[in-house]
């Protein structure tokens, strides 16, 4: 997170999740909910290359059997020197939220182009689900 940017509120789940296609990984280092909205960080990392910026076509975080549409999303770590181990971070942001915690978590997005430090674009192509159990 940028110095000075807020947090949104609401309980934090660290998670391990991940999901890989080629050379890049998509990794949901936290999940936060809270009755109002819920936020995925979800940072890019590719191999051998520094992305600079990252998009999605659409997403959505599933619970329960209700889905929870992304309405909002800002970049993180827009300086790569931020960047940790996992890569860039964008936080995506639903506008309604839920209080049941419990339970399977599932965060899908649409396809992903991002740019690397060379300037090019790529498309690694399909969709990304990430999958958290919470007790």
């Amino acid at each position: 997170m940028a110095p000075g940017a807020s947090r949104p509120s609401g309980l934090v789940i660290a998670t391990g999740a991940s999901a890989s296609v080629e050379n890049a990984t998509l990794s949901l280092p936290e999940l936060r909910v809270s009755p109002t909205m819920i936020s995925a960080a979800l940072a890019l990392q590719v191999t051998d290359r520094t992305v600079l910026e990252w998009t999605w076509t659409e997403g959505h975080v599933r619970h329960d059997g209700i889905s929870y549409p992304f309405q909002a999303g800002r970049h993180i770590t827009t300086n790569p020197t931020d960047q940790g181990p996992l890569g860039d971070v964008n936080e995506l942001l639903t506008v309604a939220g839920t209080d049941a915690v419990a339970g399977t978590w599932e965060v899908e997005v649409g396809e992903i182009t991002y740019r690397t430090s060379e300037g090019e674009e790529v498309l690694p192509g399909g969709s990304w689900t990430l999958t958290v159990t919470v007790p």
